[in-house]
């Protein structure tokens, strides 16, 4: 099952500690990035998405000087990358006990 990163902000609210199960951690994100054990022997899970994004800006402008005119168009293209990391972490019956995420923009 895959899930689009940007679903992963809307869905982490979704998440409650003491109630949330593994199963339902697997319906709503997949299945996590890394699986690991915390130093108590808790299971963790991990997951992270990366978001890309494009825009294009365009600006224009015109001006007259003594019947002389100019045009300039000036194009910028700016490429954006998010990266959203979910770590949760799960007691003993397989119940959420805690989570966080983080984002980072480049």
């Amino acid at each position: 099952m895959h899930i689009d990163a940007a679903k992963i902000s809307e869905q982490q609210m979704n998440l409650r500690s003491g109630t949330t199960t593994k199963v339902e951690g697997l319906e709503k994100f997949g299945s996590p990035n890394v699986v690991t054990r915390d130093g108590q022997g808790k299971e963790v899970w991990t997951y992270q998405r990366a978001i890309q994004a494009s825009q294009r800006d365009t600006v224009s402008g015109f001006w007259t000087l003594f019947l002389v005119g100019q045009s300039r168009h000036q194009g910028a293209f700016e490429n954006t990358s998010r990266m959203i990391t979910l770590i949760i972490k799960f007691n003993s019956h397989d119940v959420v006990e805690d989570f966080n995420s983080r984002t980072s923009n480049f």
